[in-house]
């Protein structure tokens, strides 16, 4: 199946590295090793909840050719796990406008990509 799309999101973690599973382990597995390396020349430090981290995939990116995908929107969203970072400590209300934020920087974001890929 292919993807009609400029962009994915990835449900990045805080670190925007490849660690993990689920989403963020798919699309890095993907994309090889380009994208870990770009985002971390690109996005070194830790990423902050609501936070869009914008990647472009090279020209030769394996997903890029197979799937026409030019970018990665890398945002980590709020956090209820206590064994993990940015935990909020149950604070629900304070979730909830966490993932506001997060999903207006998506569209947001993705809207400035597509304008611009587009132009």
């Amino acid at each position: 199946h292919k993807i009609i799309s400029d962009c994915v999101v990835n449900t990045a973690n805080s670190s925007l590295s490849d660690k993990g599973g689920g989403l963020n382990r798919a699309i890095h597995d993907a994309c090889g090793s380009d994208l870990n390396t770009i985002t971390r020349q690109l996005h070194p430090s830790r990423a902050q909840v609501g936070v869009v981290y914008p990647v472009t995939l090279p020209e030769g990116n394996v997903f890029r050719k197979q799937q026409q995908v030019k970018h990665v929107l890398h945002v980590c969203g709020p956090n209820m796990n206590p064994k993990r970072a940015n935990y909020l400590h149950q604070d629900y209300n304070k979730g909830k406008e966490l993932l506001t934020k997060s999903y207006r920087s998506v569209y947001t974001t993705f809207y400035r990509t597509y304008a611009t890929s587009r132009s």
